[in-house]
This record gives C-alpha cells, sequence and structure tokens, in this order.
C-alpha cells in the first residue's frame, strides 16, 4: 500500500461503526485494489460487508466474496452491484448452488461465454445441459439498445446495419459453439423456449449434421406461420420464403410435404394469386417448386406467358437477377413439375425469350426439350438472318499478295465506327496484323492498344517518340500506364495527353 497512513487504517483495531464506513470509503477512493485488504477485517457484519462489495471493483467483488462464508445475501448484492459474470457463476457452483449459477449464467454477456465455458469445463468438468442451455441464451440475447436508425443518413443506417449483422452472427457463432457438441438438446431446443425462433436459424445452417427429427422440430422458421395476417403481400413472402429454405435444404422437401403444402394452399386462401406482375417472379417459382395443384400451376403458366417487363427495368441499372433470369427460373421450375400441365407448357413456348427457352430445353424432357430447342433453332436462324454480314480484314498472307498492305488495312478503319461485334472484329485484326501502321495504331482503341501483345514492340516505340527525353512526359506515362483508359479514347489521344505534359 502506497502510503503508511492508509495501511494502518485498514489495520486499526477496535474502530467504531462509522470509523469502519469511513476507512472503507477512503481504501476504496484512494487504494481501490486494496479493499481487499479491509474485507479481512474481524469487525464486519452483512451490512458492513456489502458496502465493501459495492465499493469494490467488478474484478475484485469475487477476492472480496471469498474472504467470507458464503451468505446467498452478499451474492445477490454483488450481482445488484456489478450484474452477472462469469466469476460469480463460477462461485455459485463452488457453494452448491446451481440453480442460481444457472439464473446467472444466462445473464453473462456474449464476451464472457466463451470464458466462462471453457473455465466451467477446467475446473468442474463437462458443462451441465442446464448449464449449457443458459449460456446459449446469453449468448442469443441482446443487452444493448438498437440504434434508431430513422434519424440517421443513409450511410451511417448502412453502417449501422452492417454492425448489427456482424453482431448477429457474432452471437450466432458463439451460440453454435455451444450447440455443436449437445445434438441430443438439438431439439428440444429448437421446439421450445424463447430463443427456439434462433435456435432454429443457426441449426438450419448446418442442416447437413441434422437429423429429420430436428430439422423436423426447424419447420416453424421454414413455414413462418409468424408471418401469415390475411395479407396477400406477407402470403408471398411467406411462399418465397419456403421455396428458399427448401432450396437449401432438399431434405424438406420429402419431411415436409404437408407443411409445404399448407403454406401454398393458405397463401391462396390470404388473396394471393399468380397474376405475373413482375415483381412476383419469385412468387411464382415458389409455387412451381412447393405446389401440385395442376390448376394454380397453370395459372402460374398463364401468368409467364402473359408477363410483360416494365419499362423502367430498362433503363435503370439492377442489382441481383435481371428480369429475363428471373422468369427463367420461373420456367425451369415449372418445367421441372411434373404436375404442371404439359399442354399449358408447350403453349408457352412460342412467347419465351432465349434464356427461358434454354430453360425449358435443359430441364424439360421428349417432345417439350424437342420444340423448346426447334424455337432456339428459329429464334437463332431469324437473329442471323437479319444481322449484317461481318466484313473481315484480309489475312496477312493475302495483304502480302496487295501491292500496299498498309493501305488496304486503313480502309477498314472506317469499320470501327459500325455495330459493336463489327468494331470488334475489325480492332482485333488490325492489332494481329504485321502490316499494321504507326498511323493505323493511333485511330485504335487506346486500352486495347496498351493490351496488345502483338503490337507491343510498335507501341512502345511511339511512346519513346512521343517522350523523347522530357522527364514529365515520362511520368505522366507511369501515371496514364497505371490506369485503364476510358474505351472511347483513341491511342492518338492517348498519346497526345502524354506529349502535353508539362
Amino acid at each position: 500500500m502506497e502510503s503508511p497512513v492508509l495501511a494502518a487504517l485498514v489495520r486499526a483495531p477496535e474502530l467504531s461503526r462509522p470509523q469502519v464506513q469511513g476507512v472503507i470509503a477512503t481504501v476504496a477512493t484512494l487504494a481501490p485494489s486494496h479493499i481487499v485488504d479491509v474485507a479481512e477485517r474481524s469487525d464486519l457484519d452483512d451490512e458492513l460487508r456489502g458496502e465493501i462489495i459495492r465499493r469494490a471493483s467488478r474484478y475484485l467483488a469475487l477476492d472480496v466474496l471469498n474472504r467470507w462464508p458464503a451468505r446467498p445475501a452478499l451474492l445477490e448484492v454483488a450481482v445488484q452491484a456489478h450484474g452477472a459474470f462469469a466469476g460469480l457463476v463460477l462461485y455459485c457452483e463452488e457453494q452448491g448452488w446451481r440453480d442460481r449459477a444457472t439464473e446467472l449464467a444466462s445473464q453473462v454477456g456474449v464476451d464472457e461465454v466463451e470464458h466462462l465455458a471453457a473455465k466451467w469445463t477446467r475446473t468442474f468438468g463437462s458443462l451441465p445441459s442446464a448449464i449449457r442451455i443458459a449460456l446459449i441464451h446469453a449468448a442469443l440475447t441482446e443487452t444493448t439498445a438498437r440504434p434508431r436508425l430513422t434519424e440517421m443518413s443513409e450511410w451511417e443506417r448502412q453502417q449501422a446495419m452492417e454492425q448489427l449483422a456482424q453482431e448477429a452472427r457474432r452471437r450466432a457463432g458463439t451460440a453454435w459453439q455451444l450447440l455443436e457438441p449437445a445434438p441430443e438438446l438439438w431439439k428440444q431446443l429448437a421446439r421450445d423456449g424463447n430463443d427456439a425462433q434462433h435456435i432454429r436459424r443457426i441449426l438450419l445452417d448446418h442442416a447437413e449434421q441434422l437429423t429429420d427429427d430436428v430439422l423436423s422440430a426447424c419447420l416453424p422458421e421454414v413455414t413462418r406461420d409468424d408471418l401469415r395476417d390475411g395479407d396477400d403481400l406477407f402470403a408471398g413472402v411467406r411462399l418465397s420464403h419456403a421455396a428458399d429454405r427448401v432450396r437449401r435444404w432438399p431434405r424438406l422437401r420429402d419431411i415436409a410435404d404437408t407443411e409445404l403444402r399448407r403454406v401454398v394452399q393458405e397463401a391462396v386462401e390470404d388473396g394471393w394469386a399468380p397474376d405475373g406482375r413482375f415483381t412476383h417472379w419469385p412468387e411464382l417459382t415458389a409455387l412451381a417448386e412447393l405446389s401440385d395443384d395442376t390448376a394454380l400451376l397453370s395459372g402460374a403458366v398463364a401468368a409467364t406467358r402473359h408477363a410483360t417487363k416494365p419499362d423502367y427495368l430498362s433503363r435503370q441499372r439492377q442489382d441481383g437477377p435481371s428480369w429475363e433470369e428471373e422468369r427463367a427460373r420461373t420456367v425451369a421450375a415449372l418445367t421441372t413439375n411434373p404436375a404442371t400441365p404439359h399442354a399449358d407448357l408447350m403453349a408457352l413456348l412460342a412467347a419465351l425469350d432465349e434464356p427461358a427457352l434454354l430453360s425449358v430445353e435443359q430441364h424439360g424432357e421428349g417432345d417439350l426439350r424437342a420444340a423448346a430447342r426447334t424455337q432456339l433453332d428459329e429464334r437463332r436462324r431469324a437473329a442471323d438472318a437479319g444481322r449484317p454480314a461481318l466484313i473481315h480484314v484480309p489475312s496477312d498472307r493475302e495483304l502480302a499478295e496487295s501491292d500496299d498492305p498498309a493501305a488496304e488495312l486503313a480502309g477498314h478503319l472506317k469499320y470501327l465506327r459500325a455495330r459493336a461485334e463489327q468494331r470488334d472484329t475489325t480492332c482485333e485484326a488490325l492489332l494481329r496484323s504485321r502490316f499494321t501502321t504507326p498511323d493505323i495504331l493511333r485511330a485504335l482503341p487506346a486500352h486495347r492498344v496498351l493490351d496488345s501483345a502483338q503490337q507491343a514492340d510498335l507501341t512502345a516505340t511511339m511512346i519513346i517518340e512521343a517522350c523523347g527525353d522530357d522527364t514529365a512526359r515520362w511520368q505522366a506515362v507511369a501515371d496514364h500506364l497505371d490506369s485503364q483508359p476510358r474505351k472511347t479514347v483513341t491511342f492518338q489521344a492517348w498519346l497526345n495527353t502524354v506529349g502535353g505534359a508539362q
């Protein structure tokens, strides 16, 4: 103890009660780590001991408790003052207070869960089921208030949502470390308790390890009955959710056929119908994957046939699958489902684009597949017939027989203003030819010239000539080679930029 006077106060005999209280307060303020020395005084009653516990730092509370005979009342003072933490849980088990140890284990912070589990195992052996369950609950319980997202900017909201997602993943990972060694608890925890929904989601993330009984216990996370409120929009959400889970865990199709049929039936009862709205492709796909109702499937085929792509989807960039890709998935699901009327699928083919027809060709059988292939061949022949023929640059062998190979090559530069396929064909051939001249290179896109292995020597020579002995220009070369030029920039424009550096 740094102060001799303070040490003397701690040792002072025959103090009155107010004097002991004064010593406790003084030591807690000036030398908090020595509050355990005050705890060894012989003139303390439980009220004074409670004062010491409250004054002690959290990390010293257990040391203080261990100085005295175990009393539940003193434990409760420690809990009230410092909250539940690993040391108190272990203390309770040492005293034979298993029920209280279980209660406190369920209240520790997520950061202490793994530490407590490891220390329990080292001290007492394997985790009892009650303690394991309590720690899983502690791992899954959020103890901090969620941020008010509506009061944030878009950037702040995104950051907050990402932090929340990371925290949820961390909690789930900690809970799984406790769940994985105890498969005998999975079914029970998935069926009952406040954490059942969290447990089901965690277990389903490891569905390959689940027995059919446990997978069945997780069905509420698949059917999401909690979302059912008679609204057709939520009915569609449930439908898509269930189908997504079945895609991830195909065994559900066999063990939960009745429940999946119920989700479809309830969606229809709540007003959902296959109406072909563009936003409902995932729901039409879900219906095609989950239902064996011929009438519903026929309606889904009709919705697919009559659906039209909204104009605004053609004008804006979309994240995720395109409208055409979504429709192709729906068509694939309808084709795969044996309950989809064959005649309806045959009639659908004429209304499909190439991605959807490819889905039918891949998943269909017999005459349906053959009809899809015929449609594809006809579409491709029509497209080829309507496409202008490509004009090819003569080969070097042909050019060698020409009076002026360079001039003949230069005559093809005009095709760089044609459609994309012609531009690419022309540019590739010009870069490949040994008769290509500096004038031709200057007219080609800079990004293609700079990436060309065949013209690398000529390109380097032109750069050297443009830079000469000017160090500023050479620095510009370094800067420009480090970044890809825009596709519209010609090699001449690129050289002008380098050559104009000061």
